[in-house]
């Protein structure tokens, strides 16, 4: 069997099915130290820790004719208050940074910002887009890449 270098596999994202076929073929020779060696990888590569997520490669908002649209309504019904946070009486404020594709999909975010830290705001407020897509940004009616930054209060009534 020809096991190719790992670092052949990141270039190229697309070979996720050679990466699975790979696992399972390793699996039914119960070859254990390439399984889990492999099972490692695929962890590493498609779950997010190694995304080919470049900030240039993404138009601020301030560049473009039309920033991307979110749904304020849909995000605030998705913010839940982090549990410890409201059980203290704890307010909180998050700036995220949100990596938007030119179809809309949210493809990475990233916390900027987050007072008081340590009371799990940030994870709330990144939990919110989990099921959030937007209208992408345009550049002269021409969808685009961009970046936005938005800000969520956590707030007791």
């Amino acid at each position: 069997m020809n096991i190719k270098p790992v670092s052949d596999l990141l270039e190229d994202y697309e070979k996720k099915e050679a990466v699975i076929k790979l696992i399972m073929e390793l699996e039914a020779r119960r070859d254990l130290k390439n399984i889990c060696c492999m099972v490692m990888f695929f962890l590493f590569a498609f779950c997010g820790f190694c995304q080919n997520i470049h900030a240039e490669d993404y138009l601020p908002a301030s560049s473009v004719s039309n920033p991307p649209v979110l749904d304020k309504n849909k995000i605030a019904a998705a913010v839940i208050y982090p549990h410890e946070a409201r059980k203290s009486g704890v307010e909180g404020r998050v700036i995220l940074e949100l990596f938007i594709d030119k179809y809309g999909q949210i493809q990475h975010i990233r916390i900027l910002y987050e007072n008081p830290s340590g009371n799990g705001f940030g994870e709330a407020a990144v939990n919110a887009f989990s099921n959030i897509n937007a209208e992408p940004a345009l550049v002269n009616g021409v969808a685009v890449n961009s970046r936005l930054r938005f800000p969520i209060s956590f707030m007791l009534r």
